[in-house]
């Protein structure tokens, strides 16, 4: 799972900017954060994958919002 978010920051900050937040909502049941990445076509165009983790803090309002920081890998959602 480390392995698989280190692979995640890596490819959000090539292609995003050196220090990205990424926004998602949380899923109070199972204490994830469904994050949307951007994801290009090859056909061209941009369109989103949307990839559930775990978050480091505890989600306490579904539904509420969560952030990825490429810089520190950490993924909090907001009590």
């Amino acid at each position: 799972m480390k392995y698989a978010l280190a692979l995640l920051t890596v490819l959000a900050s090539g292609v995003l900017a050196e220090r990205a937040v990424i926004y998602g909502q949380c899923n109070q049941p199972s204490n994830k954060c469904r994050l949307r990445f951007p994801r290009y076509n090859a056909g061209g165009g941009l369109r989103f994958a949307f990839v559930d983790w775990p978050c480091d803090t505890e989600c306490t309002q579904h539904d509420g919002r969560c952030s990825y920081a490429t810089d520190s890998g950490l993924i909090t959602c907001d009590r």
